[in-house]
C-alpha cells in the first residue's frame, strides 16, 4: 500500500513539472505616463523644456518628439515623462526617475518610481501635477 502511494505521489510530481504557463496576451495600446505642469497662477503651462533621467545611472530618456505641441497624445500643459518605448529598461523592476522642467525663470523638479510588466510601463509613485516655481539664484 505504501509503495502504491509513493508511486502515485511521484507520478503527480512529474506531471506538475510538465505544465506550461499560459502566455501573456498584451494589448496593442502604447502606454504613456504624463505629467501636467501648471504655473504659479494655476494655469496649464505650455512650452516647458522637460528633462527626464534615471536617478540611479543618469540615463537620459529622449522624449522630445513626444512633447511636441502638436502631439495628439497630450493636451496643452501635459508632458510625457515615460512610455512603452522604454519598457525593456524597466521590465520586471522599479526605477526612480527625476523629471526637471524649465520655462524662463521658472522650474520644477519631481521624482517618480516607474516599473514595467510583460507588456507595459506603469507609474508607481509621483505627482500628477507639478507647479513651476521661480528659481532661486
Amino acid at each position: 500500500m505504501i509503495l502504491r502511494i509513493l508511486i502515485f505521489v511521484t507520478i503527480l510530481s512529474f506531471s506538475a513539472c510538465n505544465r506550461t504557463i499560459d502566455p501573456v496576451t498584451c494589448t496593442e495600446e502604447f502606454v504613456v505616463i504624463n505629467l501636467t505642469v501648471i504655473d504659479n497662477e494655476g494655469l496649464v503651462a505650455d512650452s516647458v523644456n522637460i528633462l527626464v533621467y534615471n536617478k540611479g545611472d543618469n540615463t537620459i530618456y529622449d522624449l522630445t518628439g513626444m512633447n511636441d505641441p502638436d502631439n495628439p497624445m497630450t493636451q496643452r500643459g501635459e508632458y510625457t515623462i515615460f512610455h512603452d518605448g522604454f519598457l525593456k529598461q524597466v521590465q520586471g523592476k522599479i526605477e526612480r526617475l527625476v523629471v526637471e522642467g524649465e520655462k524662463g525663470l521658472f522650474s520644477f523638479m519631481a521624482e517618480f518610481d516607474v516599473g514595467g510588466n510583460e507588456c507595459h510601463v506603469y507609474k508607481i509613485s509621483g505627482p500628477d501635477i507639478v507647479t513651476l516655481e521661480k528659481r532661486q539664484n
